[in-house]
């Protein structure tokens, strides 16, 4: 689940790089880096997720999820 989480930040990144890039002209730094630290992230999870079943070891994941409404002209 946290895997696929990450993939559709990535996916969503990706799309906004390229739409900002191919429709608008504008600077995708932002999207770039963006999209570079979230790699490292996938990459990280999954060594941690590989290390963890290579060891036997059981992950507990503690988190906070917080869900608000939004307005229509603010971004994610």
């Amino acid at each position: 689940m946290l895997l696929s989480l990450v993939k559709s930040k990535i996916d969503y990144h990706s799309l906004q790089k390229l739409s900002n890039e191919e429709r608008f002209g504008k600077d995708s730094s932002h999207y770039e880096k963006r999209l570079q630290d979230l790699q490292k992230l996938k990459t990280a999870l999954k060594e941690l997720f590989d290390s963890a079943a290579e060891a036997k070891e059981t992950l507990k994941i503690d988190g906070w999820i917080e869900i608000s409404l939004m307005g229509s002209g603010e971004n994610a």
